[in-house]
């Protein structure tokens, strides 16, 4: 018999994402996380899904908070002041602790209409001036859970058996889960996280 507790949480709350027709060349945006709840979504100041072309992440700067940027297709190129040069593909993911001071930009790569979801999350005060850090993580190098039903890879954090790559200044669980239709699966986190569910439908021919 083992001894290890499990700690069951509740749903708090669910919604679907409010939309922004933005116009060329920032298509379109999602609200995912409102940054007028983040004292309720503590660590996540706010989520965003954006379609766009080249011309709306240009360089600009960030302070005090770290961000995940998920390509969910399309093609991202990444310039910092760090000199990085970077071009991440779909499935690729890119962590960066802004620390005292980024200055990067993010844009489509060429003709690309490119859809990605980006995440904010607070640093504590006491990191707030720590030196700026980029990691890319790429698709192929977050390892893959298989089960009945579907597959769990895993960018960040120690979830089914599997440590993700991502180091993040502060602990973050970041996981792709697909699905089957009829598919149940449990998820487990730590008990002390506060985390949410982001549900994207794929096409089925991909």
């Amino acid at each position: 018999m083992s001894n290890e507790s499990i700690f069951h949480r509740d749903i708090k709350d669910f919604w679907y994402p409010t939309y922004n027709k933005n116009g060329y060349p920032h298509v379109q945006q999602g609200v995912i996380l409102n940054p007028e709840r983040n004292q309720e979504f503590s660590p996540f100041i706010l989520m965003a899904e954006d379609w766009y072309k080249r011309g709306v992440f240009a360089d600009h700067p960030h302070r005090g908070f770290q961000t995940v940027t998920y390509v969910v297709d399309g093609r991202l190129e990444h310039i910092d002041n760090a000199g990085g040069y970077s071009l991440l593909n779909a499935g690729d993911v890119q962590y960066m602790n802004a620390g005292w001071a980024a200055r990067h930009a993010e844009e489509a790569y060429d003709d690309d209409l490119i859809h990605t979801l980006q995440v904010w999350l607070n640093l504590p005060k006491s990191l707030k001036r720590t030196e700026t850090a980029y990691q890319n993580i790429y698709v192929e190098d977050a390892p893959v859970v298989n089960f009945e039903g579907g597959s769990i890879r895993v960018y960040s954090g120690d979830i089914a058996g599997v440590k993700g790559p991502m180091n993040s200044l502060v602990p973050i669980t970041m996981a792709e889960i697909i699905l089957r239709e009829g598919t149940e699966y449990t998820h487990i986190l730590p008990e002390n996280h506060n985390s949410f569910l982001y549900m994207l439908k794929r096409n089925p021919l991909k």
